[in-house]
């Protein structure tokens, strides 16, 4: 009850302005807690917790919805578009329906508008969506299920999303001539996973560029073969349980 008039006092402070109480919220650092259970209430004290209230610690981990999915791979690439308002939608209604008769249908999810965005055909859902359970659009649905079965990886690894924006963060790497190639795959894990590779990270990660350059013809001119090592790269990132569960 406390927190609850704490928090009502301050939506009143800041002039009922919900936008800035969701950013005090999120910024918090109870709700950016890890999702492991510590057995430490605060690193610098040291002091130890009981085992029942050690899961109390941390936020239990999650695998992200369909749309967060979808909109962190824009982000970490940086082809996210971050404009606000307005619709995707410019025919009408009825041109949008897919033709059970020719499968041809005008809907599009190529575009990097934020998912909130993204128009909702009913019988042409986006498969990336559909894959991760999004609710169907022709039932009324108060909760979401979360499952993890094979398909969902084999979406991922071969989608024209994922393809898409790994060769765009691999751009984004490689454009810096500046950088070495160790500091290159600590950018990208903070990128991803939002933390610093460790040492064994690094050096797997430094050898599968190597093999992987290897393996492409030697035709090709070694700009081609870095970047299309690193693509690759950046793609194993992407399809890991890492970026797809919070922790």
């Amino acid at each position: 009850p406390e927190l609850l008039d704490w928090l009502a006092s301050e939506l009143v402070r800041m002039d009922w302005s919900i936008k800035r109480l969701s950013r005090m919220i999120l910024l918090s650092r109870a709700y950016r807690s890890g999702g492991q259970g510590k057995s430490v209430a605060d690193d610098e004290s040291g002091h130890v917790l009981p085992a029942s209230l050690c899961a109390a610690v941390g936020f239990p981990r999650r695998r992200l919805a369909a749309e967060e999915i979808r909109d962190s791979l824009l982000a970490v690439s940086g082809l996210l578009d971050s404009e606000m308002h307005g619709t995707l939608l410019t025919l009408k209604s009825r041109q949008y329906v897919n033709d059970a008769k020719t499968g041809r249908h005008l809907v599009s999810y190529t575009n990097s508008r934020r998912s909130i965005y993204q128009p909702v055909i009913r019988n042409k859902v986006y498969s990336l969506f559909q894959m991760f359970e999004f609710p169907s659009p022709s039932l009324v649905s108060g909760r979401r299920a979360t499952t993890t079965v094979p398909p969902q990886l084999l979406l991922m690894m071969n989608s024209e999303l994922v393809a898409r924006c790994s060769q765009a963060m691999a751009v984004r790497m490689l454009q810096d001539s500046t950088l070495t190639e160790v500091e290159r795959i600590g950018l990208s894990y903070e990128f991803v996973y939002g933390r610093i590779p460790g040492e064994g990270e690094v050096q797997r990660a430094g050898e599968f560029l190597r093999r992987f350059e290897q393996t492409l013809s030697p035709e090709q001119s070694l700009e081609t073969r870095r970047a299309a090592a690193w693509q690759a790269f950046c793609q194993a990132l992407m399809v890991s349980n890492e970026f797809v569960y919070l922790d």
